[in-house]
């Protein structure tokens, strides 16, 4: 029984014509966005560093504070800024250091997300670039029936492919592009609270 002969990637991509091309572009960004988050964006590694922590509870032991308050100045971490805003704060009452650190996470939030917006632009606009491939390909087709008939029909397959093609490619930038949007968001969220909470107990032990 013969196999009827499987399209290549290539193929695939010319069948489904000019809105292929801002679909690779979105797919591409989109690729890039989530390598740049996972392994650096949103390293914990680099966001709360071992060797930061470390050092600041072996000087909180030996009560250098003046030498804490050194160190994360000296520091870029985002867990350097939140321990900052709350020494700045340490000997104002508990509610106001915990207002000033909500309000450090929030800006350190606004940071670990950067350009993780353009990823939901991206699963949004994806699929409606696929439905725009898709109604062109259907208009082709119709034009096709208006002008030969429907007496032809490898003249209308080239339409209704477009239209299958662009659908399919756009729901597949989308699916993966929510998936990590989402997955950046609820991440950020967790390295916010967990650097908020150790921060808390640093300036506790201060005011112990």
């Amino acid at each position: 029984m013969d196999e009827s002969p499987k399209l290549s990637l290539f193929e695939l991509f010319q069948q489904g014509d000019w809105v292929m091309w801002p679909l690779l572009a979105c797919s591409v960004i989109a690729v890039a966005i989530v390598m740049e988050r996972l392994f650096y964006g949103m390293n914990r590694s680099r966001i709360l560093p071992v060797n930061l922590t470390n050092a600041v509870e072996e000087l909180l032991t030996a009560n250098k504070i003046e030498d804490i308050y050194r160190l994360c100045s000296d520091n870029r971490s985002p867990l350097s800024r939140i321990l900052l805003a709350g020494l700045r704060n340490a000997n104002r009452p508990r509610a106001e250091i915990v207002d000033a650190l909500e309000f450090a996470g929030r800006r350190e939030f606004s940071l670990l997300n950067r350009n993780v917006g353009i990823l939901g632009t991206i699963a949004a606009i994806s699929p409606l670039l696929g439905l725009f491939g898709t109604v062109v390909g259907m208009i082709e087709s119709f034009s096709v029936i208006k002008q030969v008939g429907i007496g032809n029909p490898a003249l209308l397959a080239g339409g209704i492919s477009q239209a299958l093609v662009a659908t399919a490619s756009g729901i597949g930038v989308a699916i993966p592009s929510v998936i990590f949007f989402r997955y950046f968001q609820q991440r950020a969220r967790g390295l916010i609270l967990e650097l908020e909470e150790y921060a808390l107990k640093i300036l506790g032990k201060l005011s112990a």
